[in-house]
């Protein structure tokens, strides 16, 4: 299964790991990176929570189905649930 999540920024700066290959996106302002679910979520997600810029909220895309979650509750349910590359739109 792949996951779509939307990083909204409260500052309009978007935030990255170091470690994850970035493209460009032609269609719309931001990024988007796909990576190994074992090897780079979790560095990802520890990069994005301990950023100065706080999230908003993650809105993740599963299944048709679209569910707005805090941070902490979206960081949960991708570590325990995922076992597929991660698909990362970053709104710039």
């Amino acid at each position: 299964m792949t996951i779509y999540v939307y990083v909204l920024h409260n500052n309009g700066v978007g935030t990255e790991s170091s470690n994850i290959s970035v493209k460009g996106n032609a269609e719309q302002d931001g990024c988007t990176t796909t990576c190994s679910y074992k090897k780079n979520v979790a560095n990802l997600i520890e990069q994005l929570s301990l950023a100065k810029n706080i999230l908003y909220a993650f809105t993740i895309i599963a299944e048709g189905a679209e569910i707005v979650l805090s941070l902490q509750q979206a960081c949960i349910r991708l570590l325990s649930k995922l076992d597929n590359d991660v698909e990362w739109c970053y709104n710039m």
